[in-house]
This record gives C-alpha cells, sequence and structure tokens, in this order.
C-alpha cells in the first residue's frame, strides 16, 4: 500500500466519522431531579454510536483535564460543534442543568481546582486514603497492613493527558512485625483460653445439670424440672459461645492488623486508642515484671505473664462490646430507612424506638421463618452479576448453565399451609422476593484472572462465594491453567479419598468401616466435582468461540491510534485493508461497555459469574412471628435462668444471663438481616448524612470540609461492612456452631452408654497364672523403679516390687471374690494378701458414701503388719470416661492449646492458675460425687485410726490418677499405672495439691506412646517402660494386663506366676520354665490348671 492510498483511506474514514456525527443526536438528561431531591430516570433517545471521541467542551461539576484544553472532558463519542444537543456520554453534562448528575457521582469538593481527579474511598479500604501533595506532583496514599499504594499523578505535556502512575512502597520494619507476632500469639492464647472454656462450660452443662440432677451419679433423688431446663438451655449455650469464639477470632485477626478494626469500633480517638493498645500488649505487663525484679520476686515472670494475659482478656472483652453496641446502632439506622412496605404494612413503620425495635424483630423473625428457595448457577458473559434489584424470578435459563432450584423445608410447609387456607399463619409471595447476599450488598465480588492465579488458590476458595473468573479479553485464565484448575480439583479429592482410605486401613479399623467411610467421601467430592465441571465447560464454550472481538484485537495489537485521525502509515498490511474496512463498518453499531475507547488497545472481558439467588416464596404473618419470639424467649431463656436461679446454679445463671443477653441482642437485632433485605450499604451513609452531616458539619474549630465528612461516613460504611462480613455472617460460625453441637451429642451419646451399663455385671472370669514358669528380665539395664525406693519401701517377709501394683491395679477391675483367688494365685501363697472388706464398708457407713459409685478396696498383708495398699478401679464404663473429664477436662484443654500455639510453652508457668479459673463451672453437685474426695477421706480416715503404720494407693488409669491426687493431698506414696498426671490441675482439688507434695508422694508407671498419660504435666517420679504394640495402636499401650506383662518382661517375675495373656493376647516371648517343670508354657495354658496354692 503506497503512501497517498493510506492518506485517502485515512481521508475517507474521518469523512465517514464526520457524517455519522453530525447525524448523530443524544439526551445527557438520564435522570431528572424531582423535588424531594430525588433522581428519576429517563429512557435515552435513540441515537447512532461513534467510534472516536474529539475533544469537548463539558460544563458542570465534574472532574476534567487540565493544560492546552482546559475545562474539557474527552468523551468516546463524537459530538458536532454545532449541535445543540449533547451526545450521551458518561460524564456529560449539559450547560443549562449544571446540577444535574447520576446518583453514584458525588458532588466535587469545591476546594478541587479545575481538572483535579477526585478519588472516592470504597467501604472495602482498610483505611482511607489521603492526598499529598509535593514537587508539582500530586499522591495518593493508600495505606495497607504492611505498605502503601501510592497514586502519583502528573501531567504529561507530550499528549496532553494526566496519568497515574500506582506504586506500591513497603511501609514495616522487622521491629514492627516482631511486636505484632507477639501481640497475635498472645490473642490466640485467649482465643485457645476461650475455647476450653466454652467446652467445659458445655459439658459441666451438661454433666452437672443431666447426669448428676437426674441421680445417675448417686443415689440421691431424680431433679426433672433442672434436668428439662438444662436440654432446653442448650441452644442459648450454643449460640451464644459460637458468638463469642467469633468474634475472639476476629479479635485475634485485628490484633495482627495493628487493631484497624478496633481504630473504628472504640469509643475514643485513634490516640487514646492506639495508647490502651501499647499499655495493654506491653506497657503494663512490663512494668509488673519489671517491678517483680526489683522486688526479687522469684515468680516474676509468671506474674507478667498472669498481667498480661488478664488485661488482653479485658481488652477483648472491650472489643466484644464494641461491636457488639455498632452492630444494634447500624440495626436502628438500617431499620429507620428500611421501606417495608413492599411486603405489608404489619411490620411497622419504624417511627421511634419502639417502632424500630418492632421492625427489627419481626424482620428478623421473618428472615428466620420464612420459606424459600435458592438458585444456583454460573452466568457468563460482560454484564456484572448482582444488578437486578428486589425482582420477581425471572428467566434463569439464558446464558446460565448448571441451574439448580433448591427449596428448603420451611418453603415446602408454608406452601401446604397456603394451600390449606391458613392464611392466618403464612402468606405466599407471588411473585417470590429476591433477597441479597451479604457478599452482594457489601460489593464483595473478586475477579479472578491470570496475574492472580494460582493452584492452591483456586483449590481452597469458598465456592459459594459470588466471583468473577476472567476467561476472555486482558488478564483472562489461559488454557493451561482452566485444564490445570481442573485437574487440580480431581486430583485433590482424590489425594483426600485415598489418605483417608490409608489411615483407617493402618489404624486396623474393619473393611466394613474403610468402605461404608470411603462410599460418603466419594459421594461427597463427586457433588463438589460436579460443579468443577460446570465451570470448566463454560470456560471451553467461551474460549472455543470465536467472535468477531477475537479477531480485532490482534489487529489492534498492531495498530497505533493518534489524535483520532487514522492508523500509523508502517502498520497497515496491505492483505488486512479489506477487512479491515468491514470490520470499521461493523464496529460503530456494537455497543461499546468497556469503559475505555475504541481508538485504544483494549478489548471487552467475559468471564463466569458465580452467582447463588435466594428468593423468598413464603412468610409467616406478624402474628406468628411474634408468637415465635414470645416462645423462644420464654422457653430457651427465662425457663432455664428461673431453673437454674432457683435451684442453687448461680454460677451457670450469671453466666446463662450474660450469654443470652449478649447472643440476644445480635439475633433479634441483626443488622445483617436487614442488610440483606436492603442490598446496599448506601442507606447507611445516607442516615449519617442526614443525622449528622447535613451540608458541613459544625465543630469547635467551624466549618469541617467536605473532606472530613466523607471520611465520617467511609468510617461508618466501613465499620458495618467489616463487622457483617467478618463476623455476623462469618463461615466459622456455622463451623462453631457444628463443631458445639456435635461436642454435645458426643457427650449425650456417653451418658446413653453410661445409663445402658450401668448396672452390667462384675468381671467373674479367672486370669490363668501359671507358677511353674518365669521371666528372668533383660539383660540389659533395667528401669530403676523395678524395685521401689525411699517412701515406697516396706519392711517385712514380703517386699511388694513393681509388678505387684500393676496386678494390683489391674486385679481391681474383678469382683472381690475373684480378685481375691487372683491375689492367692499371684503370690503363690494363700492369704499372702487379704482384701478387708469390713474396713471398707464401715467407712461408707460413718461417712455417708453408701450412694457413691467410687469402686476401691483395702489389701492387708498379714505377713507385714501395719502395712496395707489401698487399690483404686479405673475407667471401666461410660461413667468412669465422664469422670475422667470431669477432672482432667481443664488441663487436657490447655495442654491442646499449648501445643497448637507457636511458642505455646512460654504459657507453661501459668497453665495451673488458668485451670484453676476455670475450675469455677464446677458446681457443689459435681464437687460432691468426685471420686478422689472419698478415697482421700478413706485415706484419712484410716490414718485417725491408727491400725496401719504405711500405707499405700495404687490404680490404673483413671484409678491411677485418683490415687495420685489423695496420695498427694494427705501426703501417702501413691503408686500409677498408666494414670494421668497432676501439675496443671494441680489448683483444681478441693483441697488443692502442692507441687512439692506430686514431686515426692506420686510415682506414675507410663508405656511409651500411651495416650492416657499424656494428660497433664509429669511430676518427677516417672518411670517410662517401653510397650511392644505397634505404632499404629496406641491404645493398647494403655491396657493394664500388657503393662503387668512388659514389667515381668523387663524387670523379671521374681517368684510372681506369670499370665497366659502375656503371650496369647499381648504377643510377648514365652516364659522359661522352672526347674522341675515338666510341661510346656502352652500345654499349661491349654490344661488351665495352675498348680495347686501352698
Amino acid at each position: 500500500m503506497s503512501s497517498g492510498d493510506v492518506e485517502d483511506y485515512v481521508a475517507a474514514r474521518q469523512s465517514h466519522t464526520e457524517e455519522n456525527s453530525n447525524d448523530s443526536t443524544g439526551d445527557t438528561d438520564d435522570f431528572t431531579e424531582n423535588a424531594d431531591d430525588s433522581f428519576v430516570e429517563n429512557k435515552p433517545k435513540e441515537a447512532k454510536k461513534c467510534r472516536f471521541a474529539p475533544e469537548v467542551s463539558i460544563e458542570g461539576g465534574v472532574s476534567i483535564d487540565r493544560g492546552e484544553n482546559a475545562g474539557v472532558k474527552k468523551c468516546r463519542f463524537a459530538v458536532p460543534e454545532d449541535e445543540p444537543e449533547v451526545k450521551k456520554c458518561r460524564f456529560a453534562v449539559p450547560e443549562d442543568k449544571p446540577d444535574v448528575r447520576r446518583p453514584d457521582i458525588r458532588p466535587i469538593d469545591p476546594s478541587l481546582d479545575a481538572g483535579e481527579i477526585e478519588f472516592l474511598d470504597h467501604h472495602s479500604l482498610r483505611t482511607p486514603s489521603c492526598a499529598v501533595r509535593f514537587g508539582g506532583t500530586s499522591v495518593h496514599v493508600y495505606p495497607q497492613r504492611y505498605s502503601q499504594l501510592l497514586l502519583e499523578e502528573r501531567e504529561e505535556n507530550k499528549y496532553n493527558k494526566r496519568e497515574i502512575t500506582v506504586k506500591r512502597m513497603s511501609d514495616v520494619s522487622s521491629g514492627l512485625v516482631f511486636l505484632r507476632i507477639v501481640y497475635t500469639l498472645a490473642s490466640l492464647f485467649i482465643i485457645g483460653f476461650l475455647f476450653a472454656f466454652v467446652l467445659l462450660l458445655l459439658f459441666h452443662v451438661v454433666l452437672g445439670g443431666l447426669v448428676t440432677e437426674l441421680g445417675l451419679t448417686s443415689d440421691m433423688p431424680a431433679k426433672y424440672p433442672l434436668a428439662v431446663a438444662v436440654i432446653l438451655s442448650l441452644p442459648t449455650f450454643v449460640n451464644g459461645c459460637s458468638t463469642f469464639l467469633v468474634i475472639a477470632f476476629s479479635f485475634a485477626s485485628d490484633t495482627w492488623g495493628g487493631n484497624e478494626l478496633m481504630k473504628y469500633a472504640s469509643p475514643f480517638s485513634v490516640v487514646v486508642t492506639e495508647w490502651i493498645a501499647f499499655f495493654v500488649y506491653l506497657g503494663i505487663p512490663v512494668l509488673v515484671g519489671s517491678f517483680s525484679l526489683i522486688t526479687s520476686h522469684d515468680d516474676w515472670y509468671q506474674n507478667m505473664l498472669l498481667t498480661w494475659f488478664g488485661c488482653i482478656l479485658v481488652f477483648a472483652a472491650f472489643y466484644a462490646v464494641c461491636v457488639v453496641y455498632y452492630e444494634v446502632r447500624a440495626c436502628f439506622m438500617l431499620a429507620r430507612e428500611l421501606d417495608v412496605k413492599y411486603e405489608c404494612q404489619e411490620y411497622g413503620d419504624g417511627a421511634g424506638v419502639k417502632g424500630i425495635l418492632k421492625r427489627a424483630i419481626l424482620l428478623r423473625q421473618v428472615h428466620r421463618w420464612s420459606g424459600s428457595k435458592v438458585v444456583s448457577y454460573i452466568a457468563r458473559g460482560n454484564d456484572a452479576p448482582g444488578k437486578s434489584t428486589r425482582n420477581v424470578v425471572k428467566n434463569t435459563e439464558k446464558d446460565k448453565h448448571a441451574t439448580a432450584v433448591n427449596y428448603d423445608l420451611k418453603a415446602y410447609v408454608g406452601l401446604a399451609l397456603a394451600k390449606a387456607a391458613c392464611q392466618s399463619f403464612v402468606k405466599v409471595n407471588n411473585p417470590p422476593v429476591r433477597l441479597h447476599s451479604i457478599d452482594e450488598a457489601r460489593g464483595v465480588l473478586p475477579v479472578n484472572t491470570s496475574l492472580g492465579w494460582g493452584l492452591e488458590k483456586i483449590y481452597c476458595r469458598n465456592r459459594d462465594q459470588r466471583r468473577i473468573d476472567v476467561v476472555k479479553g486482558p488478564g483472562s485464565i489461559s488454557k493451561s491453567m482452566a485444564y490445570s484448575n481442573f485437574v487440580c480439583a480431581i486430583f485433590g479429592r482424590i489425594l483426600i479419598v485415598f489418605a483417608i482410605i490409608s489411615f483407617l486401613v493402618w489404624m486396623d479399623f474393619g473393611m466394613g468401616i474403610v468402605l461404608v467411610v470411603s462410599l460418603i467421601i466419594v459421594i461427597k467430592c463427586s457433588l463438589e466435582l460436579r460443579r468443577e465441571y460446570a465451570v470448566f465447560v463454560n470456560y471451553k464454550t467461551l474460549s472455543e468461540n470465536k467472535k468477531f472481538e477475537d479477531v480485532i484485537t490482534s489487529l489492534r495489537a498492531k495498530t497505533i491510534v493518534a489524535n483520532n485521525k487514522g492508523f500509523h502509515k508502517s502498520l497497515i498490511n496491505p492483505l488486512q485493508k479489506e477487512e479491515l474496512e468491514e470490520l470499521f463498518d461493523e464496529l460503530p453499531d456494537k455497543e461499546n461497555t468497556s469503559g475505555c475507547d475504541y481508538d485504544e488497545t483494549c478489548e471487552e472481558n467475559e468471564g463466569f459469574y458465580n452467582v447463588k439467588e435466594t428468593f423468598r416464596v413464603t412468610r409467616p404473618t406478624a402474628k406468628m412471628c411474634w408468637f415465635f419470639f414470645v416462645t423462644e424467649i420464654m422457653f430457651f431463656f427465662f425457663v432455664p435462668l428461673i431453673t437454674f436461679l432457683s435451684s442453687g446454679f448461680v454460677t451457670f445463671g450469671w453466666i446463662f444471663i450474660l450469654i443470652g443477653a449478649f447472643s440476644g441482642m445480635r439475633r433479634y437485632l441483626s443488622a445483617s438481616v436487614l442488610l440483606e433485605e436492603l442490598g446496599t450499604l448506601d442507606l447507611l451513609a445516607r442516615s449519617v448524612s442526614e443525622s449528622n452531616l447535613r451540608a458541613t458539619v459544625r465543630s469547635r474549630r467551624g466549618v469541617v470540609s467536605g473532606r472530613e465528612s466523607s471520611v465520617q461516613k467511609w468510617t461508618e460504611m466501613h465499620r458495618i461492612s467489616d463487622i457483617i462480613g467478618t463476623i455476623s455472617q462469618a463461615r466459622s460460625k456455622k463451623v462453631l456452631r457444628t463443631v458445639l453441637f456435635s461436642l454435645l451429642l458426643f457427650f449425650i451419646a456417653i451418658i446413653a452408654v453410661a445409663i445402658a451399663t450401668a448396672n452390667a455385671a462384675e468381671d467373674t472370669s479367672d486370669t490363668i497364672l501359671l507358677r511353674d514358669f518365669k521371666y528372668d528380665g533383660v539383660d540389659n539395664l533395667r528401669y530403676p523403679a523395678c524395685v521401689l525406693q525411699k517412701e515406697f519401701l516396706v519392711g517385712g517377709d514380703i517386699q511388694p516390687i513393681a509388678i505387684d501394683y500393676a496386678f494390683a491395679s489391674q486385679n481391681a477391675y474383678k469382683s472381690l471374690d475373684t480378685a481375691q483367688d487372683q491375689l492367692d494365685l499371684w503370690f503363690g501363697v494363700k492369704n499372702a494378701a487379704v482384701y478387708n472388706e469390713t474396713a471398707v464398708e464401715t467407712f461408707k457407713k460413718e461417712r455417708g458414701f453408701l450412694g457413691s459409685r467410687s469402686v476401691y478396696g483395702l489389701v492387708e498383708f498379714p505377713s507385714v503388719p501395719g502395712f496395707a495398699v489401698i487399690v483404686v478401679r479405673g475407667t471401666k464404663n461410660a461413667f468412669d470416661f465422664l469422670t475422667d473429664i470431669q477432672i482432667y477436662g481443664a488441663a487436657a484443654l490447655l495442654q491442646l492449646v499449648r501445643f497448637l500455639l507457636p511458642a505455646g510453652d512460654a504459657w507453661t508457668p501459668i497453665l495451673h492458675r488458668v485451670a484453676s479459673f476455670m475450675n469455677i463451672l464446677e458446681n457443689s453437685s459435681l464437687t460432691n460425687v468426685t471420686p478422689y474426695r472419698e478415697t482421700t477421706e478413706f485415706i484419712k480416715y484410716l490414718k485417725e485410726q491408727g491400725r496401719y503404720k504405711q500405707l499405700h494407693i495404687t490404680g490404673h488409669s483413671l484409678g491411677g490418677g485418683i490415687a495420685m491426687i489423695s496420695g498427694a493431698q494427705t501426703e501417702t506414696p501413691a503408686i500409677a499405672i498408666s494414670g494421668p498426671n497432676l501439675r496443671l490441675s494441680r489448683l483444681t482439688f478441693q483441697p488443692p495439691v502442692s507441687e512439692e507434695a506430686v514431686n515426692i508422694f506420686t510415682l506414675n508407671y507410663i508405656p511409651r506412646r500411651d495416650i492416657v498419660p499424656m494428660i497433664d504435666d509429669r511430676g518427677d517420679l516417672v518411670q517410662q517402660i517401653q510397650c511392644n504394640t505397634g505404632v499404629n495402636n496406641p491404645f493398647g499401650c494403655h491396657l493394664g494386663g500388657r503393662t503387668v506383662c512388659q514389667l515381668m518382661h523387663d524387670c523379671g517375675s521374681g517368684d510372681r506366676s506369670i499370665p497366659c495373656f502375656c503371650v496369647e493376647d499381648y504377643g510377648f516371648p514365652e516364659p522359661t520354665p522352672r526347674p522341675g517343670t515338666n510341661r510346656t508354657y502352652a500345654e499349661a495354658c491349654i490344661e488351665q490348671v495352675p498348680l495347686s496354692v501352698g
């Protein structure tokens, strides 16, 4: 193509453009202002659209360019100079209507210069922006968590355009990061404490209110009203506790972010709030620790940690109060602005405080009890979803894929009642009313592009969240990315299924359990993959559909537009001339909604929109709403509260008042419910404007600028958006509620099992003990505690050794008659050790313990006068398991918190204090039936009689733990076999136990990998022994019989008998026969006839 041809071609195209421009008519009067300052949308006139936009004068209150054409705004449509009407343009405002503007465009601050750009801060930003000027450059600063975004605005003389350069600047130091990490770890410890406190609270409510009051732990008469009240209180407890935990998680996140939300939720100024946070997290604890050091206090570190813990706990409570206050405040503001006439006049007019409360409560009940249907689909195209407001259900099949419509149960019930002519209870919305999601109201619509793509990000994203996946145009997801998304979704779920199956097989679960669990997981994963497949199909459909925009993209990439006059000569290929002319003929008739001119290298994007729309099908009447409200308040709050207080459960009563009032305000005065009705936060800003910001804001200094007014509006919208998005409607709330309800069901299931097995027969089976075989012990170094030393020495003909206590602990699970026979076989001498039944029965009668469920016995040794051993039975049934949780629950939960937290061991010095604080949940009913109280009293009773000069107490599992508690309380040597420890829970007992007593009077034999002795922190006297089970069977190491065999195998059996189960059940090597034995070990166990006892 010659230069002359190019000039002719350009001239022709320019002439064609001018003709189109002269023939065009337009109307920018899109909105007409009414007398009440509202805006009514007018339909635009029919007009052709133009490709290029010469610089056109625009008058009115909009921001425009400076420079050579000051007061001129660029429009993408051509406007002839002699045309009296202005062609429709995004920002064009006619001269005769300077005040007309779109409702979503704010008026320009009068202080702004002509042509200066005004930045509007969205409430999703962490902080409002700030404009600074220096060196002839205007910089807009957007503070981030640890950085800043700088928008530098400067004028480019070459093209007479204003350019904005976006920069990211680091605004963090290593010292700041270190302090934030320390503060956040301390906040996480508070979360762990609250979670442990909540679990313990629910357990004590179930155990103390159901088990004890129904008379299941003793012979006391049942108290059925209190048990019913406890059941009614459980929903309030669970909902309230989950609310507390969600706020606690938000508090920790806000701490990591530098108290961003706290600065806007606190009633104090930002400066005062920062100083408060400084003293809470650093100032006060360091001062207390320093003062303790100056005064030579040995526990200075403990004092500092306790102060730190208390300060952060109070600060977290203050944070929760502020959050609830602003939630309720926002509810009042939205309820006052909400027009509910679209549904029914009976929901109130919102006048006055009483009217606002009525409206808020009724709308919450309507939201709770209405029947709805959810339409889930994946839309594709270039129109953003969620633009429709409250509207009827339209055709959802157009340009949508995998549409699913699900009705909830309340919808079916409501439709059935309406069909039965029960109009006084429920009404049908015809047409259904669309409800907005919280993300839609907050304007949350993330865009997934190729620049932000990542396998983990896509795989772990929230499938229900609104989002846009860009698949065409600039930044679109590539073919390899789309295929990787789908392959990763499949492969990830295969890994999950395979890992779970492998774990079940490794733990030796039955094949039936493995198959059932695998089938459930496969079905769930298949349903999830169905949506991923729909996304993948939509991607292929769009990416393979070649429209003319796809062709023009390659041409624009080779084209440079200069002053809207034509194309650069050197870049025009002669072969493209014909195709280019055809495209130019089509292009003006194609509406441009991309936000960029056709003279730029830009393309309209297309993508997927993950949409889930909810429509209200039925709604309860106002009478039904009030009926439900009164019923909920009466039965789930006042009845349990009155019963708790009247039955002596004062602690539960006060905690229930706090939880019920706290969660009730958030439940019935819910800003999130009203926001779903409104679908936007704009009314909140309007409410602020009308109440506080009319025209100008007066202060002590005089008139506050519009910028300060905008900041106040932004603060209100940001605060409530952040609270609703991260707290009120947090996904973690549902997860926590599910976890707490599951734990409640677990506790109730244990109680049901305990009731079913309460009268189970005692074990009367005999253990085959062989006198003519022995274990010689291992050849290498034996355990130091194979033979007891110091406080555990006993004189006389029979010297008890470690295996004696292990066998006695195991023997305690049998009936008394059987246990006595087993002792005779064990020692090989008749009545070498004798159970004294009379002493135990006499004690229970004299001290009032006849109805208790504690099982223990007293073993005397006639050959050793003045010596006896108290043997306590361990965990045998579900009631014993509940006792384990009651005694060691606080310590076990705090151990779990310490294990999960980074640097959790730093809190160890105060864990026993925290566990003691959590013990306030234990009521008198539980304290009176605690097993260690009875065994402690029994030891004191025996010592008062003066009959025994030396007492030992022993037990296995729970029995070992009780033995150590009573031993430490009475300073009696306690030998535990696989018992839980005492160091963290020592202050929770009545009376408390000193650490010195734990270290001197308790000895615990702990098999390797045994789970139960991992509970609580160990004392100083511990003997770790081997366990011959596999790593995949940790519960096998807790069996008392295995421990007996392990000690006999490692320490030697001496002259004690060998149980047959050592080889048959636990896989130990066969013992060697003693001299004179004429049968094998296998023959002896098969004959099941032990040698006679002398």
